[in-house]
């Protein structure tokens, strides 16, 4: 018998897991519960686990709270950002594998640990607004940045942290691992990025004090903060 994840989120209580076997999946959008989902703990020859879920097209969770362990996100059609997870009040990630471009969409939290973003020919994530904390990642691009943080029109701070994580540039020289923007169009983007105990690996860019972890984009912008293992080093602090 087929596996249907919709019936096993109707089935689903708070709190409950649902193990899901291996096989491509979309999730149904506006469930109020929480659920864990675990997927088959086991690769294929490109390094991704055998249960997928199909991030491509709009999965509208708003208020829930989320987390997926061994799953595969395919994110590889398009660059449109209305898709994925939006709006949702918690998400987390424990070793899982992404193919292509993440949106983080103004989710309130997401947590990422031991998670792999596979080489992507765009970046792996764009943060949107949403408030993202990596643990123990790694990311690979082909374009010289792993992370463009960024939102569209909205006035709040959003968070950025990555802990322990490690960037891989396949490409040529362009742009340091995480790119943060302070102004996109008419809109004024507001963020604090954190960045502890990561590393690079491969041609990124440095910016000006030597380093290929970030970079400001079309600056300066006192509405961007960022501190490197505990230090602030954007905007500069002079004693």
């Amino acid at each position: 018998e087929q596996f249907d994840i919709a019936d096993a989120i109707t089935a689903a209580v708070d709190n409950d897991y649902i193990y899901v076997v291996a096989g491509k999946y979309t999730i149904p959008g506006n469930t109020t519960k929480k659920i864990t989902f675990i997927g088959v703990d086991q690769k294929d020859e490109n390094g991704r686990y055998l249960t997928v879920i199909d991030l491509n097209g709009k999965v509208s969770e708003y208020n829930q709270n989320l987390s997926f362990k061994h799953i595969t996100f395919d994110l590889t059609k398009g660059e449109n950002p209305d898709r994925g997870f939006t709006h949702c009040t918690d998400l987390s990630y424990d070793e899982c594998v992404f193919t292509g471009l993440y949106w983080g969409y103004d989710s309130s939290v997401s947590t990422f640990t031991n998670c792999t973003f596979q080489e992507s020919t765009k970046y792996n994530v764009w943060t949107y607004g949403g408030n993202c904390t990596f643990n123990s990642c790694t990311f690979k691009t082909s374009t010289g940045t792993c992370i463009n943080v960024y939102q569209t029109d909205a006035q709040t701070m959003h968070n950025v942290i990555f802990n322990n994580c490690k960037f891989i540039n396949t490409g040529s020289e362009d742009k340091a691992a995480v790119l943060c923007k302070g102004k996109v169009g008419n809109y004024v983007q507001y963020a604090n990025v954190q960045i502890n105990n990561c590393t690079t690996e491969g041609a990124f860019k440095k910016n000006d004090d030597g380093s290929p972890l970030w970079q400001i984009k079309d600056g300066p912008w006192d509405n961007i903060t960022i501190s490197v293992d505990g230090t602030q080093v954007y905007p500069s602090v002079v004693n």
